[in-house]
């Protein structure tokens, strides 16, 4: 019996010491956020996922690939150089026969009105600049899932390290109420209680492991690593309040939203396209040059009468025979302008311009929606944001301090008898449950700093 009693003094002592070390331990926790294995560095995640990110560099090289046009734009069509014959006659095919036959080659360029190529150009340019605003897009969006995925890492851990403090906390536990009850002190239901509040830390281990391998491999895959790979150090999350005001966040974000500024320039893109529409209404131009290669025309022999006088005077008639020759035939040219005629305008060029027209107004109207709905994510980011900021600063500085104490209070009154183990579970799940939220509010700062971020377009810290 008396050594069952010392058994007991020594494992409450024990337990006073773990506890009054488990306490410290946590608060110095939750209000530095420092960790003892090496830091997982955000920065070089971020500049790995925006070099790596597969999705990046399909955007990436659509921009490079928009680039080229605006020059293939401004260039003129291909000129058209043609071989032929004319005029062959049938059915024997001679070329030597009529004077019209010959070889032709031919040379013609169409040559638009003046401004056309410079219209052309300028609705190129303004889709590679529509290219990049979605290259730029896409970075900010890959940033925001690799923060993102950085806090809930972070949260995830913090979740684990807690869970498994309380769940040797909680072994300990188990051993003292049953120290307690083999002497007849303590209680068998303090025994069961400690064993399910001991399962349901288990469970969370559990839980939070399985979510790490998750949070892992969404890492992973934003950063173009395969699944597997294991990450090097433990995340950190560092905060303090937004130091910009909802008014400067707005003009930031007017200035630098890639979205806002593609809608800018699909404006720009449909005016130049409305300008080109009205600019079909004047004919194009195509000029033509040829030369024609003749052969020489031929003609056979013929026969001449002639007078011959003999020596004796006497006239005799006789015929004389000239041999066949070739008539020379000169080589052609031939140059010829053209131009098309705008006659379904009607029914084309009129359909085209209130089109483009058309086309302007409604990028005009998405712009204008975007920009109410980006003022309204900033006041509702914002909100969230220092709504996140008071209460971090309120667990830090108020709750998790004051529910460290209620610990150290109800251990003391544990060791003296006038607190039941009840009381100073409940004490300790309470301060659990609190610093699990400090680090899920941590958690969910930096996600509505990264939002915040995307929506106006530059870090802002």
């Amino acid at each position: 019996m008396r050594k069952t009693t010392v058994s007991v003094i020594c494992a409450a002592v024990a337990l006073a010491a773990l506890l009054t070390r488990g306490v410290t331990v946590r608060a110095d926790d939750t209000g530095s956020g420092k960790s003892t294995a090496g830091v997982l560095d955000l920065e070089a995640l971020l500049s790995e996922g925006l070099e790596n990110n597969p999705e990046i560099i399909a955007y990436r090289n659509r921009a490079d690939a928009m680039q080229e046009r605006p020059s293939q734009a401004a260039a003129w069509d291909d000129p058209e150089l043609m071989f032929g014959v004319r005029s062959v006659p049938v059915p024997d095919y001679d070329f030597n026969k009529i004077d019209m036959t010959m070889k032709e080659l031919s040379l013609s360029q169409k040559i638009p009105f003046p401004g056309v190529t410079s219209l052309r150009r300028e609705v190129a340019v303004q889709d590679a600049k529509m290219s990049e605003r979605e290259l730029q897009y896409v970075r900010l969006k890959i940033a925001q899932q690799i923060k993102a995925a950085y806090a809930d890492l972070y949260m995830i851990n913090a979740h684990l390290a807690t869970s498994e403090k309380n769940k040797n906390l909680l072994e300990t536990f188990v051993e003292i109420a049953r120290s307690k009850y083999e002497v007849g002190s303590g209680l068998q239901q303090d025994i069961l209680k400690a064993q399910v509040e001991h399962s349901k830390f288990v469970e969370r281990i559990i839980e939070f492991n399985q979510k790490k391998i998750t949070a892992t491999a969404e890492m992973n895959r934003l950063l173009g690593r395969p699944s597997g790979t294991p990450l090097a150090g433990e995340p950190v999350l560092s905060w303090e309040p937004l130091r910009y005001s909802v008014d400067e966040l707005e003009r930031m974000a007017l200035e630098n939203n890639p979205a806002l500024q593609s809608y800018q320039n699909r404006i720009e893109k449909s005016e130049a396209e409305y300008a080109l529409a009205k600019k079909d209404y004047i004919p194009g131009f195509n000029i033509s040059a040829a030369y024609g290669f003749r052969e020489n025309g031929s003609y056979g022999a013929t026969s001449t009468p002639v007078s011959i006088t003999s020596p004796d005077g006497s006239v005799s008639n006789a015929v004389a025979q000239s041999p066949g020759g070739r008539d020379r035939r000169d080589d052609v040219v031939s140059i010829a302008v053209g131009m098309n005629i705008p006659l379904w305008f009607k029914s084309k060029q009129n359909r085209k311009v209130a089109e483009t027209h058309l086309l302007i107004e409604e990028a005009k109207a998405q712009r204008a929606a975007l920009t109410n709905d980006i003022v309204f994510k900033i006041r509702e980011l914002a909100s969230k944001e220092e709504r996140g900021a008071k209460l971090i600063e309120l667990y830090q500085k108020g709750i998790v301090p004051q529910a460290a104490q209620s610990l150290e209070s109800a251990l003391a009154g544990y060791r003296v008898g006038s607190v039941d183990f009840l009381a100073l579970l409940d004490s300790q799940v309470t301060l659990c449950t609190y610093e699990v939220q400090i680090s899920q509010a941590k958690s969910e700062y930096v996600k509505d700093i990264a939002e915040l971020e995307s929506v106006v377009g530059k870090r802002l810290f």
